[in-house]
């Protein structure tokens, strides 16, 4: 799961990619948003503002 996470994080910062596909694929954005509500609450800034900006994102 993280390799997942990681992967769209890095997908996240290629211009022409960003974040569109994910926003079409619903089965993926269904399986990823609970993962990403749960690292909202990681102690690591970092982490949990990666996963409030593609929650934003998803909601789009």
């Amino acid at each position: 799961m993280k390799f997942i996470i990681r992967f769209i994080l890095e997908l996240e910062k290629i211009p022409a990619v960003k974040i569109k596909w994910s926003i079409i694929d619903i089965e993926l954005k269904e399986w990823l948003f609970p993962h990403l509500l749960r690292l909202t609450s990681d102690k690591r800034k970092s982490v949990a503002g990666k996963a409030e900006k593609m929650i934003d994102k998803l909601k789009k």
